[in-house]
Formats: structure tokens, sequence, C-alpha cells
């Protein structure tokens, strides 16, 4: 999928989103582990890639692998290899 959505002139996030490839882990109930790369990033949320049709829970925490803060997230949508969080805590 594209980043279509970053160039609309419609857009209605009140942050705009960097174009990023960086590694992360998806972290449910404190053992399932996922991993992830993040596709684009804002204060907000991000866009993550999955591997595979990964089963996602509604909530999860995404640790970075640069080692940064994990964040609380919560699913906005969803393709199959591809989904939207919006980031429960700010940074």
């Amino acid at each position: 999928m594209q980043d279509w959505l970053e160039d609309r002139p419609d857009e209605r996030r009140r942050f705009p989103r960097t174009k990023c490839f960086k590694g992360a882990k998806i972290v449910a109930s404190g053992h399932a582990v996922v991993a992830c790369i993040v596709r684009n990033v804002s204060a907000e949320g991000a866009r993550l890639e999955l591997p595979y049709s990964a089963v996602l829970p509604g909530v999860f925490d995404l640790c970075f692998d640069s080692g940064s803060r994990k964040r609380q997230c919560k699913v906005m949508w969803r393709t199959s290899r591809d989904a939207g969080v919006w980031f429960a805590q700010q940074a």
C-alpha cells in the first residue's frame, strides 16, 4: 500500500507523518511478539507494515528496535499487511 494518504489535500491528521523504515516489535499481553516495520510516524500515531497476516489485538505495546521507550497503541485501521495505530500515551 502506498502512502497516498499523506499527499491528500483533505488530510485530517493534526500532525504530519514522517516517512521512515524502522524496525519494531508488537508486544501484546506482555509476551506475544510480532516483528514489524514502522513505515511512517507522527506525534500521535504510525503506519505499521506486518510481515504476514498476523493476528493483531486492538491494543498493544510497540517497542522500537532503536531502544526508545515503548508506546501503547490502539489500532485505528487494518488491512492484511498494514495497520494504522494511534499512540494512547503521548511522547
